[in-house]
C-alpha cells in the first residue's frame, strides 16, 4: 500500500499552506490507490488548529524527537508533544498494513523530505528533514 501526504492530494479539511495538490497524485488518490495521512489531522486535537502555520525551532525533525527542538504554531502555542503522538498513530496505521511507500512533500517543517521552514514564519527555509521523514528513518 502507499501512503500519501493529504496535502498533495486533497485540499479538506484545510488547505495546507505550504503544500499544493498534485493532480497526477490526486487522480491515484480518487481510484484508492493510495492513503492519504496527515500528521496534523492524527496530532491536534481540534480542526482550529489546522489553520494555524507551524515550524520547528531549535533544529530539524531529528533534532525534535531527540528532545533538542520545538514545534510550535504561529500563535506560539507549543504543539511538540501533539505532534509526537501523532507519529505514534500513523505508525500504527503503518502496522496495519503492508506500506512499501510513503509520498511527502519537499518543503514541510511537519513533512518535507528536502526542506524545513526557518522558524521565522517568513516563508525562508533551510535544507533539512522534517519531522515524520525523520521519524520514519528510525523505525
Amino acid at each position: 500500500m502507499k501512503l500519501v501526504a493529504k496535502c498533495l492530494v486533497s485540499n479538506l479539511p484545510h488547505s495546507c499552506p505550504y503544500c499544493r495538490v498534485s493532480e497526477e497524485l490526486k487522480k491515484d488518490y480518487t481510484r484508492h490507490l493510495l492513503i492519504p495521512i496527515c500528521l496534523k489531522e492524527y496530532g491536534y486535537d481540534t480542526q482550529e488548529l489546522y489553520f494555524q502555520a507551524g515550524e520547528l525551532f531549535g533544529g530539524n525533525g531529528a533534532d525534535l524527537l531527540a528532545g533538542k527542538a520545538l514545534f510550535l504554531l504561529e500563535n506560539g502555542m507549543d504543539m511538540t508533544i501533539p505532534v509526537i503522538e501523532g507519529l505514534e498513530k500513523i505508525k500504527k496505521l503503518m502496522d496495519s498494513m503492508d506500506v512499501y511507500e510513503i509520498i511527502l512533500p519537499k518543503i514541510s517543517s511537519l513533512c518535507g523530505t528536502k526542506y524545513i521552514y526557518d522558524g521565522t514564519f517568513g516563508g525562508g527555509f533551510f535544507e533539512g528533514k522534517g519531522i515524520l521523514p525523520s521519524y520514519l528513518e528510525k523505525i
